[in-house]
């Protein structure tokens, strides 16, 4: 049992920006005001493991936890100062760990559900000198429920594989926005940011020794994710489509101090971009790397 007690304190500082000649482009930070809060939160966590045989376990828990409060600091409008309280959440887990082929498969799952309260979301938003302001608020309860498995299997001396699978349901519960221009005030339907249904993962990995005092290391590895939305109120172009990303690595290894690594990353030359929109004034994108190479050398004293 945790028991933590937080107080913070805001004290904004203005500035502004000027094109030449001494014209301003941002107006002044005023009604600047100092912001106090304090809040205390208890954050139990009691599981258990049962042991059914020296290769099965099955194990169950249960946590409370929270993301601290605070102020948004990033204002243009010293009205705009606004505090939000803890995020909280309780989370149950019911998985098993085991072992199979006389230990060269290992095997383990894993059920959740978390269920969150006062979850925050940050939005954001116009304020009245045509500027914007980010906003933080503890506008909606949520769950996340799902399933994880991870498998690794020796297939041969010095080859391995590894399998990973995760299935995530992510939705809002109540989720109320009140005054706040072109944000709906329900948002119960929105789907929630960067949280995709399916991620699938597979590689193989194969490693031998290189004469007396060197290794040779070889990984190609495939990761997938579904299709899932980047921006809060699910505009279009934050709209990411399901996408597979491989990689892979040579490694020479001398005496475990000299690393020299051969890699490719993103060798189906997958392309996405990340859209931010700041309405009214801009939006922009980042793109992801494309099909790149390269090589490291890491040397370790």
């Amino acid at each position: 049992l945790r028991y933590t007690y937080e107080e913070k304190t805001l004290e904004p500082v203005g500035q502004q920006f000027f094109l030449p000649g001494g014209i301003p482009i941002t107006p002044p930070l005023g009604g600047t005001q100092s912001e106090e809060e304090d809040w205390n939160e208890f954050s139990p966590r009691v599981g258990a493991q049962y042991y059914i045989n020296d290769d099965l376990m099955v194990f169950g828990s249960y946590a409370r936890g929270f993301k601290s409060g605070g102020f948004f600091g990033r204002i243009t409008s010293g009205s705009n100062i606004t505090g939000f309280d803890p995020e909280e959440v309780e989370t149950f887990e019911l998985g098993i760990k085991s072992d199979w082929w006389d230990n060269r498969l290992r095997l383990n799952a894993t059920l959740f559900s978390s269920d969150y309260t006062d979850k925050q979301e940050d939005i954001i938003v116009a304020d009245p000198n045509g500027n914007v302001d980010t906003v933080v608020l503890n506008a909606s309860d949520a769950t996340m429920e799902g399933l994880e498995i991870e498998m690794t299997a020796l297939l041969a001396e010095g080859l391995t594989m590894f399998l990973q699978y995760g299935y995530l349901d992510a939705e809002y519960e109540d989720f109320l926005i009140e005054d706040i221009p072109g944000v709906p005030e329900d948002g119960s339907t929105l789907d929630m940011r960067n949280a995709p249904e399916n991620t699938f993962g597979i590689g193989l990995a194969y490693t031998h020794s290189l004469f007396s005092h060197s290794a040779m290391n070889y990984d190609v590895n495939y990761n997938w994710r579904d299709e899932y939305v980047t921006i809060f109120n699910n505009d279009p172009l934050g709209q990411k489509d399901s996408a597979g990303f491989w990689n892979a690595n040579i490694d020479y290894v001398y005496k475990d101090n000299l690393t020299v690594s051969l890699y490719g990353r993103n060798l189906s030359d997958e392309r996405y971009f990340r859209a931010v929109l700041i309405p009214p004034i801009s939006s922009f994108g980042q793109w992801n790397e494309p099909r790149n190479y390269g090589v490291t050398v890491t040397y370790e004293f």
